[in-house]
Order: structure tokens, then C-alpha cells, then sequence
């Protein structure tokens, strides 16, 4: 049986290992990233554009950015005035979770920035866009609504971080390298980004590039496909359609 890695959030693993489990795989975790919620004056600047109708469109680009606005950063007391608005998921997990507070929530046909932006174009002129997010998300999100003449806020709902105990990536590096991994899978562009740093750290970087172009590399999406290659990585599969799921099937067809 193949080894397959996931670097997700600890709170992703188990939704994960269950997906990695029905296509056969042996399930290796070791989290790359942590999620710290984040106060902020651009948060409060959201809620009182939420509070007050001044929000024409809100759009979530993750499942933890919506929970850490509902659960943890004040967005709960907003319900009724969020479902006056325009609500945008990225893609259908985000939805789903959505939706265990709100009533409608849209999802465009391309689950990724760029989709965003095509789901948007030419219904955001001059209106008040709200993005809750991640503090890397994606520029293209933020350039493309504004390229449309939308008056965008980009908000950090969260930052996101390595763990405070890395040992399990430092396991993950030394396994990959005596070849005990088949696939690495990656989720976003700081899953990659942060083991990396735990490999420089160890001053192994170069040795571990070496090793991952000869495994198979899986990324959510373009933008972490494109965040590998700046790294000499070139065995990146990438699924049509940005989902977790998806990714795991591409690895399954192309190997």
C-alpha cells in the first residue's frame, strides 16, 4: 500500500483521513500550518459595514475563515444582517459550513479566485465587496473585483502560522527523504512554504527538493502548484476542480 502525506490543520485530519482511506491509501499526517483567529480594526470595520447594510457582497474563501468569524470573532450576532446580503463561498465545503448559519449562500462554477472573479464580473461596479479571509490569501481575488471597479475590503480573519511543535514535519522531511512517502499532498501555498522552512532550518532544503521530484507532489490548485514549481519542484498534479477529494482522484489517474 502506498504512503500518502497531508499537511493540513489538525482540525481537517480527520475529514481527510476518511477521504485518503476510501481511495486506498495509508493515511500519514503531519500538519505544515496552524490557524491563530485575528482581532483587528478591519474586522470590526466588516462587522459594522455587515451591522449597517453597507455591504453589498461578503465572500468566505475557507471553511476555518467561516468558523472563526462565526464562533470566535463576533461574526454570530450578524446572522439576520448576513442574510440580507449577498453571501459567496469559494467552493462547496466552505458552502456547507455556511450554511449551518445562513440561509443562501452562492458558489461560483471555479472554486478559486480566479472563479470568484468571473462569478462577479460585471455585477460589482461600484459596490461595497467584503472579503473574509486567511492573511495570504491570494492577490488575484483582491485585483480582479477591482479591476471590475468594485470597492473591495480585504479582511484577515486569521493568520496563519507553524505549529509550535514541529516534530512531526521534521519526521515528514526525514521519511520523504529515505523514500517511506509516495505522495505529498498540499493544500495551500503555505503548507508547502512552511516545510520548506523546517527543512532550510535543518539545512536540508536542497537535499529534500532532490527527493520530492522523484514522488508524486499534489496540490489543491494552480496558485500551490505554481508555489512548488518557484521551488524546483516539476511533479505537480494538480484537479480541475479545487477540492481536497479531487486532488487524492488526479493522484489515483495519473499514477
Amino acid at each position: 500500500m502506498k504512503t500518502l502525506a497531508v499537511t493540513r490543520p489538525k482540525n481537517s485530519l480527520k475529514e481527510s483521513k476518511k477521504i485518503v482511506d476510501e481511495f486506498g491509501f495509508d493515511f500519514y499526517a503531519a500538519p505544515t500550518i496552524d490557524l491563530f483567529p485575528k482581532e483587528s480594526e478591519d474586522l470590526e470595520k466588516l462587522k459594522f459595514n455587515i451591522k449597517q447594510g453597507k455591504a453589498d457582497f461578503v465572500i468566505f474563501t475557507s471553511k476555518n475563515g467561516t468558523r472563526f468569524f462565526f464562533e470566535e470573532l463576533g461574526g454570530g450576532g450578524l446572522i439576520e444582517e448576513l442574510n440580507k446580503i449577498r453571501t459567496i463561498a469559494i467552493g462547496p465545503k466552505t458552502a456547507k459550513k455556511l450554511k449551518k448559519y445562513l440561509d443562501e449562500v452562492e458558489v461560483p462554477k471555479k472554486y478559486s479566485s480566479s472563479g470568484l472573479v468571473n462569478y462577479l464580473s460585471g455585477e460589482v461596479k461600484g459596490k461595497i465587496v467584503e472579503i473574509a479571509r486567511s492573511s495570504h490569501g491570494s492577490e488575484i481575488l483582491v485585483e480582479g473585483l477591482e479591476q471590475n471597479n468594485a470597492i473591495v475590503h480585504d479582511v484577515s480573519l486569521y493568520e496563519i502560522g507553524l505549529p509550535k511543535d514541529t516534530s512531526k514535519i521534521k519526521e515528514l522531511i526525514e521519511k520523504t527523504l529515505n523514500k517511506e512517502i509516495d505522495v505529498l499532498t498540499f493544500t495551500s501555498k503555505m503548507t508547502f512554504v512552511n516545510f520548506m522552512k523546517v527543512a532550510q532550518d535543518l539545512g536540508k532544503k536542497n537535499e529534500l527538493i532532490e527527493a520530492l521530484n522523484d514522488v508524486t507532489i499534489a496540490a489543491i490548485g494552480e496558485p500551490t502548484k505554481s508555489k512548488i514549481n518557484e521551488y524546483g519542484v516539476s511533479n505537480v498534479v494538480a484537479p480541475q476542480e479545487y477540492t481536497f477529494k479531487n486532488m487524492i482522484n488526479t493522484v489515483v489517474k495519473e499514477n
